[in-house]
């Protein structure tokens, strides 16, 4: 077996950080491999491939046996995400977008689902707050009759 070897991801097992691959030059399928993420130890950053997914292999012995998953690439099939050095970009299967724009300094979070924010402490929001186009520091509020009751805001 080569040094490096490109395959195709056959099964993950994510509680481990493992997956084996596929590789149809050999027909041959691997031991789990681990797989290389930026972070393991105090500081870790968590990423699986998909199955189906091609990935380039390092192994250490020219075997099957001594080998990691050093991550995937893109194709004509898989296009990269962004046209830019200037953007950090990750998209989910069901579309949601996390995006940092370096030129902009603009952080942009287009979530399909439902947003969690848990802190043990204070949310600190410097700037305004806008939601469905009504601005938290802007908005003004419209008195009712006589009784002083107040309207939602506008």
């Amino acid at each position: 077996m080569n040094a490096f070897q490109v395959g195709r991801v056959s099964s993950v097992f994510p509680e481990r950080g493992t997956a084996k691959v596929y590789f149809k030059d050999k027909d041959v399928v691997s031991r789990e491999l681990p797989i290389v993420n930026r972070g393991s130890r105090n500081t870790k950053d968590f990423w699986m491939p998909s199955v189906d997914e091609n990935v380039l292999c390092g192994f250490l012995d020219n075997t099957s046996r001594a080998g990691f998953i050093l991550g995937s690439y893109f194709n004509e099939l898989n296009e990269s995400v962004s046209s830019t050095v200037n953007k950090r970009r990750i998209e989910f299967p069901d579309e949601s977008v996390i995006e940092y724009d370096f030129t902009s300094n603009t952080f942009l979070l287009d979530i399909k689902g439902n947003v969690q924010i848990k802190a043990t402490g204070n949310v600190t929001v410097q700037g305004d707050v806008i939601s469905d186009g009504i601005s938290l520091k802007n908005h003004t509020h419209n008195f009712s009759g006589s009784s002083g009751t107040t309207t939602g805001p506008t």
